[in-house]
């Protein structure tokens, strides 16, 4: 698709053979679209070049095949049989007019590979104003990693784009397309985004929780709550049992997919583990009343103080009319010990420690309490009791630091709040001396991994000590409750069994959550809720659930990238934060917020805001659009392939491109030179956009060197530097 290619294809058409013209890029023209002058004759490479294009489009007997590669040929002279790949442009060519409305509505801004990288440009693009075809192309390279190892495959790059432009409210839609808990998950989550950012094998990873939770509180400050549209009401009636995070996040899609949704929970308020599980200085209940109404304001009906196996059962959902039930009452039951003495009153289960707490229900006066187990539950349970006034708290976890499930960041904070840790120690009964409650405990050490992953705890012989506590907290973990009447399937386990859609044993019952999963995390419930509210439409509308599988990008970070660890945000004192339970981390300023969404590395390509569709009068635009494999019968093949770029950034890195700013090649000066390019013509230096007092160009680069696959010389080099420098 170059000029010697476009000659060709000309020259075959008018002689009356039909031709196939096959381009890898978006649009033909190859390296001579690039070029500021030809040589010798100092002639504008576009004003030769852009007529050729123009012929070449329109010529009845072309057909052009851009973004396309051959792939296979079979056959022999006069019969062959050519496989093209034509990769996806996700712009119909035949809608889109060019007007560029796409482009200017995009957030994202990537290197320009066509000006050498001295620019930027969006996304959404196209390659050059006189490109052919002049429709634009969307950049995707692949999936970013913080979308594919989140569990609700939140769109970040998205939302952070928009961020950095000061575009807020776009911003939180369309995080709400994802996910209707933005303020809960961007306090609450255990962000396996942060874990897997890119930018953390730079320097630090982006702060992606605390990008969202800004967005939730920039919203709250509206006075609104900046919700999707319902896509057209539908008849069926969807029950939904439990109004925890995964109940709620399954009615919210369901809802946004047309559903009648009714959730039924059996406690006094809805929000399930959000309001009684997690306390107040990690997750205020007013960020949870919030997000809560605007799921009632969409039109879910919560039903509260109704229980399944209490006051209804599924055969009373499906008799009131119900087309499917939804499960996701969450495991609300704590696991036992299994140990002499643990029915004693000083004995309290660690959830059911944080509801009295919640419901301000009386609990043991202790200044000394001692907790057992090391995730979530037992952390908030630690630091709620030194909010409760308790003088001495211990965590005692039969495992090491870095094998406790709870978050780090939440262990590095209650160590600052005073709370004791010990670790590799196990519990083995409690006993009453003296009327004092003592519980006796034993050394153990880590052997093997276990089914967990984590190494296995062995208790050594002789090890034992006891512990002195006025009250003793057991945080090992919950269970769910399943009613034995429903006939439900169950593991072995005791979760619910189901199938890849979340389906049950029972026709038209789908189960989600802690109910299937076991005690999970916030971000794994609420994509359970989502996924089962697909597979519900799916089932109601008679149609296979299918679901697609992310691939995350290749790595996006240049060799220059400068480094640019951020700023995290600010957290309440220690004196302050154990005297009441005022949220320790502090939310993002607006400056902060897009001062932190500059440093991502948009390694996605195109982060999928879908600011691009709302924007396109013509609907052009075909984000779901695939590769195609085409066949073609012909009778002759002609390689016009052309030269291809040396990149020093790869073989000879000690040059210096892409690492200093000064340093470029002969092709990016061309740019450079170029009244379209990058500085007008104006040449001047990429690192401050002063004029240059001296240039010098390095000759041969890359030319005769066997060691970097370039064995020839390039012809070219010598009389290209020469116009150049005239």
């Amino acid at each position: 698709g170059g000029i010697g290619g476009i000659e060709v294809a000309l020259d075959l058409a008018e002689a009356g053979f039909f031709v196939y013209l096959v381009e890898k890029s978006a649009s033909i023209g190859g390296l001579m679209a690039r070029l500021d002058k030809t040589f010798p004759t100092n002639d504008c490479a576009m004003c030769i070049l852009s007529p050729k294009l123009v012929e070449c489009g329109r010529h009845l007997n072309i057909e052009v095949l851009t973004l396309a590669e051959v792939v296979n040929i079979s056959g022999e002279a006069g019969n062959f049989t050519v496989t093209v790949r034509e990769n996806p442009r996700y712009v119909d060519v035949a809608s889109c007019t060019g007007c560029g409305d796409c482009a200017n509505a995009c957030p994202v801004n990537l290197p320009n590979d066509f000006e050498g990288g001295l620019s930027t440009r969006k996304a959404v693009f196209r390659l050059f104003p006189q490109a052919f075809p002049g429709a634009f192309q969307i950049e995707k390279r692949g999936v970013p990693n913080c979308q594919a190892a989140c569990p609700l495959e939140q769109k970040a790059q998205g939302y952070i784009a928009l961020i950095r432009e000061g575009r807020f409210e776009e911003a939180l839609r369309v995080v709400r397309m994802d996910n209707p808990f933005p303020g809960i998950c961007g306090r609450a989550c255990h962000h396996p985004c942060m874990e897997h950012c890119q930018r953390g094998m730079l320097d630090a990873p982006l702060r992606i929780p605390y990008l969202k939770r800004f967005l939730a509180d920039f919203e709250r400050s509206l006075g609104k709550a900046l919700l999707p549209e319902v896509r057209g009401e539908r008849s069926e009636r969807v029950a939904v049992v439990g109004a925890g995070p995964s109940g709620l996040s399954c009615a919210y899609f369901l809802r946004l997919l047309g559903y009648q949704v009714v959730v039924f929970e059996a406690q006094s308020h809805p929000g399930g583990m959000m309001r009684f599980g997690i306390p107040p200085y990690r997750l205020p209940r007013d960020v949870v009343e919030w997000e809560i109404r605007a799921l009632q304001e969409l039109g879910v009906d919560i039903r509260c103080n109704t229980a399944w196996g209490r006051d209804f059962l599924l055969q009373d959902l499906f008799a009131r009319g119900f087309s499917a039930v939804y499960l996701a009452c969450g495991a609300w039951k704590g696991a036992r010990l299994g140990i002499e003495g643990e029915d004693h009153p000083q004995v309290l289960d660690g959830l059911a420690y944080l509801l009295r707490c919640h419901r301000c229900e009386d609990i043991p006066r202790a200044e000394r309490i001692a907790v057992i187990g090391g995730g979530n539950v037992a952390i908030d349970c630690a630091r709620t009791a030194l909010r409760q006034g308790a003088k001495e708290v211990t965590v005692y976890y039969r495992r090491s630091f870095d094998e406790m499930p709870a978050r780090p960041e939440e262990v590095e904070e209650a160590k600052e709040e005073g709370v004791e840790f010990i670790f590799c120690a196990a519990p083995k009964r409690f006993v009453e001396v003296n009327g004092k409650l003592l519980l006796e405990m034993a050394g153990v050490r880590l052997c093997a991994p276990d089914e967990s992953g984590r190494r296995r705890p062995e208790i050594i012989p002789g090890s034992e000590f006891t512990v002195s506590a006025d009250l003793y907290i057991v945080a090992t973990g919950q269970k769910v409750v399943v009613p034995e009447k429903e006939g439900l399937e169950l593991t072995p386990w005791g979760t619910v069994k189901v199938g890849e859609n979340l389906a049950t044993s029972l026709p038209g019952v789908f189960a989600g959550g802690d109910l299937v999963l076991g005690p999970a995390t916030l971000v794994e419930a609420i994509a359970h809720g989502k996924r089962a509210a697909y597979a519900i439409d799916a089932y109601l509308r008679g149609v296979p659930f299918e679901e697609q599988r992310l691939s995350p990008a290749p790595l996006a970070i240049s060799w220059g990238e400068r480094k640019n660890p951020g700023e995290p945000p600010r957290k309440l004192g220690v004196p302050e934060r154990v005297t009441g339970f005022a949220e320790v981390v502090s939310g993002y300023t607006e400056q902060e917020a897009r001062d932190e969404a500059q440093r991502c590395l948009s390694c996605g390509g195109c982060a999928e805001c879908l600011r691009c569709v709302e924007a396109c009068k013509r609907n052009a635009i075909r984000h779901k659009d695939k590769v195609r494999l085409r066949e073609l019968r012909v009778g002759a093949i002609v390689y016009a392939t052309g030269t291809g770029v040396f990149d020093p950034a790869k073989r000879l890195r000690e040059l210096g491109y892409r690492k200093y700013p000064n340093v470029i090649t002969s092709l990016d000066f061309e740019r450079i030179l170029s009244a379209s390019g990058p500085t007008k013509g104006k040449v001047v230096r990429p690192s401050d956009g002063k004029v240059p007092r001296k240039i010098a160009f390095v000759q041969c680069v890359g030319s005769r060197d066997r060691e970097r696959g370039g064995s020839y010389c390039s012809s070219v080099c010598c009389m290209y530097a020469i116009k150049e420098a005239l």
